[in-house]
């Protein structure tokens, strides 16, 4: 499987288990210090071209990742302002609301999933937010695990192949 194949599975849990019917991702682009939609199916085409700014977080979905705590436009405890880009990803999915559920491991921000929600459902999610909680902490982990692992293939590939390489090197050397 992909990173692709993992965050699509975990959003079809998350649909599952909290019968929530649009959930969207949003992930960490440490090149860009910004949180994004794209490379991920599924999506609506305007979320995938959304990135928002960690480095001056006003959206609640920076805030989640970055203090790695659920945020929502529902709440008032320490939501702080909605932002324009909150109110535009409620619209994408067609939703009241949004509660965002940080995809944090403990070495690594990995995200956000974005659940569109109305207030009826939030009501009902508060009394499951520590597992919903959780169940983003246990996502996250398992990318970083994937991603650990993927790294850890390409050492070896490169390794594999520079010692194949200093072979065939000695072998010519040899020959002449």
């Amino acid at each position: 499987g992909s990173e692709e194949d993992l965050l699509l599975e975990a959003r079809e849990a998350a649909r599952i288990l909290f019968s929530v019917r649009n959930v969207a991702i949003l992930l960490v682009q440490p090149d860009k210090d910004a949180l994004s939609g794209s490379e991920i199916d599924g999506q609506p085409s305007m979320l995938q071209k959304l990135e928002i700014s960690l480095s001056s977080p006003k959206s609640l979905a920076a805030t989640a990742v970055l203090k790695k705590q659920p945020r929502s436009t529902f709440s008032q405890k320490g939501a702080g302002a909605v932002s324009l880009a909150d109110i535009q990803i409620t619209r994408m999915l067609g939703s009241e609301g949004i509660l965002y559920i940080p995809l944090c491991s403990p070495k690594q921000d990995i995200g956000v999933m974005a659940f569109g929600i109305s207030s009826a459902q939030y009501a009902r999610i508060q009394e499951q937010l520590t597992w919903i909680t959780n169940f983003g902490q246990l996502a996250a982990i398992s990318i970083e695990t994937w991603r650990e692992m993927r790294a850890r293939e390409e050492r070896l590939e490169t390794a594999i192949s520079k010692r194949y390489e200093l072979q065939a090197r000695r072998v010519i050397h040899e020959a002449r």
